[in-house]
């Protein structure tokens, strides 16, 4: 046995098998999931939807079953549509109430392919690098 720990009166032990590395890692945490479970059953039986911001936990490893309703106000052309912009600076707009690329001031900090990106959606242009797409296909072989 590992962990014993006292709850409500009742006694609970816990045994971690594995290797040392993950047990150190694990026992901490442990005394915590009880009070975890109990936070996450208690907002499980709220009659209203939490009101919680949309940020970068809302694309963490896990779907979450809000994202429709929480993401229903950010519009398609959003600044999160664009792959160019860094997860860093589509929050930093976003928390500065800047939701679309049109909506980015022209002297607003951006690193150079974020630069490409805004100017190209806000000219209505395309950017085709042709020296990286040649150098690329050159590096093809057809198999055989």
């Amino acid at each position: 046995m590992d962990i014993l720990t006292k709850e409500d009166g009742k006694y609970y032990a816990y045994e971690v098998k594995g290797s040392s590395e993950v047990k150190d890692r694990i026992l901490p945490l442990l005394p915590k999931v009880r009070e975890y479970i109990k936070q996450m059953n208690s907002m499980l039986g709220q009659t209203t939807i939490p009101n919680i911001k949309i940020s970068p936990h809302c694309s963490d490893s896990y779907g979450c079953s809000f994202a429709r309703h929480c993401w229903k106000d950010v519009p398609d052309n959003s600044i999160f549509l664009y792959k160019g912009i860094k997860g860093k600076t589509k929050w930093e707009l976003f928390n500065s109430e800047i939701v679309t690329v049109e909506d980015i001031p022209d002297n607003y900090k951006l690193n150079n392919t974020e630069q490409l990106v805004v100017s190209s959606v806000k000219n209505n242009l395309s950017y085709i690098n042709n020296e990286v797409i040649n150098s690329f296909i050159s590096r093809l072989n057809y198999p055989g």
